[in-house]
């Protein structure tokens, strides 16, 4: 978290938005908590198997709650239509993270 007494130089500082954290397992999307999302197949069918992917569930900046009541129902459903996967690192790729972000890009 940014603390305006510390100097940014030096520090990747990313934008949070208006999200929720998940990670992409390889095989599925999990929260923080380990507690299973339920998207609908064609939402994670090109997402690389076998590795993982950190980043955010996200409809759109101010509604937060809106995520939240598409991202968390127990059945897959459309209103992951609505929904973007924002991977911000793959943390188990071999490199800094520039390098990782490289690959990302190359995988996307």
């Amino acid at each position: 978290m940014y603390n305006k007494d510390t100097d940014p130089t030096g520090y990747f500082i990313s934008e949070k938005l208006d999200g929720v954290w998940c990670i992409w397992t390889g095989e599925k999307m999990i929260s923080r908590n380990g507690k299973e999302f339920n998207p609908p197949d064609y939402f994670t069918e090109s997402f690389p198997r076998g590795c993982m992917l950190d980043g955010e569930l996200f409809f759109k900046r101010g509604e937060f709650s809106k995520t939240i009541s598409i991202v968390w129902r127990k059945v897959a459903h459309d209103g992951w239509k609505n929904i973007v996967f924002l991977v911000f690192d793959a943390p188990y790729l071999k490199g800094d993270f520039w390098t990782r972000l490289t690959k990302l890009k190359k995988m996307f």
